[in-house]
């Protein structure tokens, strides 16, 4: 096809032709030129095209032709038409380099005898021409294949140098950590909470010329810049948590790992349990049902309402009180504290300590109990090893109050967990009845086969589940009945005492190590240890 260029002066065709063409552009097309004005009209025709308009010299015609010039002129000129001859009968490439010498371009001419190289001598010219680097060897096949002619094609490309790759640091936990987060992630000592990645130089590249382009280096950083509070650097490229905690990256990027996890009751609307190696403090009340377990203490900023379980290895503190509802537990290593305890199970290896009243309980203290303040005692089970320090126990209606000192710690720990849980089972064997009995109604009253067939498995479901709860049941009675007191004597080397400091009312049953009174009348202010206790009983005889 032809083409047409235009402009205002004839060295700017010129140009274009040779940044289409290459510099010997005028192998490779035939071009007409003509002026309409001051502008200049080309006319550009491809020399493939010309080939097929124009036939080429008969070689036998020109050497017969030849053959008869005599004269020392002829002679000469036959000479030199002989090396043209020569020199076009073979096909011509020629080779483009870009100026930046990444880029090699060929461009075939076609010879008279033989019309394309081969992809030999294809290469071979391009080594001549000074191209050592990045052949496209398919693109040189595909030059003979497709006998391409006239046209520049790319057949050697070459390389830039790689990105160098900056050290870094690479977190083994999520970054993001908010004051009140709804995930939790969690540390114990010694995990590698972060380590560094190396920096990595760039890779050198090459010209298609061979030579050499140089990369850049990567750029190192220093480890102890993002080492924030509670952990270390261990072999250089490891940071490592010192504790168990909740591990955090501040805004400068440094890891730190704090003991303390803060939360409030938002946190419970889309979980119902938190487990933390550290100290858990919950800003607000804490309602509904939920379980937290803490590697060091717990401590509720408000009050503590429905089904909570608390269980810690330090201290439990409730600023605010506990309605346990028969179904909150609280579970300590060390002491528990609280405003006032109502109808809840409190377990602690170290004290109790109440700033109001304990009501309808059952408390469990490996050393002492005390309640101050108003100081009262009502209903349910009060047990310590060493001491119980009240004001009041009971009241004037006379209900029921159990208080017993000089306990085995362990025999009543185990005693209260498995009635614990024995009434969370018996609760959800009601609850299980309660369905069944439900699905059963539904049973008789619908129609369809599918639905019918879906509640008989729901029952079946529900049958083996109950099974699987009355065997858990026995298997507790078992334990129950073969839990073993330690001997009076390890008890009574506590000197176990009750302290009553105002009243103890008719209803209260005291107990100290094996013996047990029941208070018939109101009793004063005293200390009473077992001898006391005994000589109470024998006055009352």
């Amino acid at each position: 096809m032809d083409e047409i260029l235009k402009s205002d002066s004839i060295e700017d065709i010129m140009n274009q032709l040779e940044a289409k063409y290459g510099k010997e552009w005028y192998n490779a097309v035939h071009i007409e030129i003509h002026q309409e004005g001051k502008e200049y009209i080309a006319k550009v025709t491809p020399l493939n095209i010309k080939k097929s308009l124009v036939p080429g010299p008969d070689l036998k015609q020109l050497a017969q032709a030849l053959s008869k010039r005599p004269s020392e002129s002829e002679q000469q000129f036959h000479t030199e038409l002989e090396e043209k001859i020569r020199e076009l009968a073979l096909p011509k490439i020629q080779v483009t380099v870009s100026e930046d010498e990444m880029k090699a371009y060929v461009t075939i001419f076609p010879g008279l005898e033989k019309e394309l190289p081969d992809p030999e001598e294809i290469e071979a010219e391009l080594r001549r021409s000074g191209v050592v680097f990045g052949f496209c060897e398919d693109e040189i096949r595909r030059i003979v294949k497709e006998r391409i002619l006239y046209t520049p094609v790319l057949v050697a490309e070459g390389k830039q140098p790689t990105e160098p790759v900056d050290a870094r640091i690479e977190y083994n936990f999520p970054k993001a950590a908010s004051y009140c987060p709804t995930d939790i992630t969690t540390c114990s000592k010694g995990d590698v909470l972060a380590v560094k990645v190396p920096c990595k130089d760039g890779e050198h590249g090459f010209t298609v010329t061979g030579r050499e382009i140089p990369s850049e280096k990567g750029k190192d950083l220093e480890i102890s810049k993002f080492v924030g509070e509670n952990v270390e650097v261990v072999d250089g490229d490891k940071i490592v948590s010192k504790i168990d905690g909740q591990p955090y990256v501040d805004e400068m990027g440094r890891v730190h790992v704090k003991n303390v996890l803060v939360v409030d009751q938002r946190f419970f609307t889309e979980r119902r349990t938190l487990n933390f190696p550290g100290t858990i403090i919950v800003k607000s009340n804490l309602e509904g049902i939920c379980e937290l377990t803490a590697g060091k203490d717990i401590f509720i900023g408000g009050l503590v309402s429905g089904c909570v379980k608390l269980t810690a290895e330090g201290n439990i503190t409730v600023s605010g009180g506990v309605f346990g509802k028969y179904r909150s537990i609280l579970k300590a290593r060390g002491n528990v504290s609280a405003k006032f305890l109502n109808e809840v199970l409190v377990i602690s290896e170290g004290d109790v300590i109440v700033a109001d009243y304990i009501m309808n309980s059952e408390i469990v203290a490996k050393r002492t109990v005390i309640v101050s303040g108003k100081g009262q005692i009502v209903g349910g089970s009060i047990s310590a090893g060493e001491l119980i320090d009240v004001k009041v126990i009971g009241n004037v209606a006379g209900t029921v109050t159990h208080v017993n000192v000089g306990i085995d710690h362990d025999y009543e720990t185990r005693r209260a967990e498995i009635n614990y849980h024995l009434k969370e089972i018996l609760d959800e064997l009601n609850q299980i009845n309660v369905l069944s009995e439900k699905l059963r109604e539904f049973y008789q009253i619908i129609k369809d086969e599918e639905e019918k067939q879906r509640i008989k498995s729901s029952l079946i479901g529900l049958n083996e589940k109950k099974k699987h709860l009355v065997a858990k049941i026995e298997e507790l009675r078992r334990e129950l009945k073969g839990l073993k007191l330690i001997s009076i004597e390890a008890r009574l080397k506590r000197n176990p005492k009750l302290v009553i400091r105002e009243t103890c009312y008719p209803g209260v049953v005291i107990k100290i190590v094996e013996e047990q009174f029941a208070v018939p009348y109101e009793l004063g202010p005293r200390a009473l240890n077992l001898k006391a206790l005994l000589q109470l009983k024998g006055e009352e005889k």
